[in-house]
């Protein structure tokens, strides 16, 4: 079964480009027949009848929109797509992730650079039946020497003190951790 997307040969990571990610996400070169047919096959409950014609439409590309999704983003450079990753984006991460560490490896990640991964808590999720497993899952990652304290550090508080004072510089006031939040922001 052939992908819904027409999609040319894979190339290697280092040739990922904006045109190519334009190119594979066009909604103008898609499969209408095969996303019918693997629809109707898979749909389940989610089918409605719709035409071809229908579809084709709904997935129309306004005039006025620019065929390369990220021509109006304010960046220049590589370096000023990268400064975006690390000064605006929070990844929440489960305690038990193998790639959390990634965030944090400078040496492997592009231009040197450590994101911001957040300790996201699956404490709710039906597969945790002991709450005080997750808080030990956390350490793993330093035991196994995936990470270092200061990065588990940033994972379980710097990173999340400096996500939600962003938006609101009191969130941790009144709080037993108001002092040790207003240290990572001042």
């Amino acid at each position: 079964m052939g992908a819904v997307v027409a999609r040319r040969p894979h190339r290697a990571l280092g040739e990922a480009s904006l045109a190519g990610l334009a190119r594979d996400s066009d909604p103008r070169l898609a499969d209408v027949d095969l996303f019918l047919s693997l629809y109707r096959a898979y749909g389940g409950t989610l089918w409605r009848e719709t035409t071809r014609d229908d579809l084709k439409r709904r997935w129309d590309v306004h005039p006025e929109d620019p065929s390369d999704s990220f021509a109006r983003l304010p960046v220049a450079t590589r370096a000023e797509l990268q400064r975006s990753f690390v000064e605006r984006f929070y990844f929440g991460c489960e305690a038990d992730d193998p790639v959390t560490a990634s965030a944090f490896d400078a040496v492997r990640n592009p231009g040197g650079l450590r994101l911001n991964a957040t300790f996201g808590s699956d404490i709710g999720h039906w597969d945790v039946p002991l709450m005080e497993q997750v808080l030990e899952e956390v350490f793993e990652p330093l035991d196994d020497g995936s990470i270092d304290e200061h990065d588990l550090r940033d994972f379980v508080f710097t990173n999340p003190v400096r996500l939600w004072t962003a938006t609101n510089p009191a969130f941790f006031a009144g709080t037993v951790v108001e002092e040790a939040a207003a240290a990572v922001v001042a």
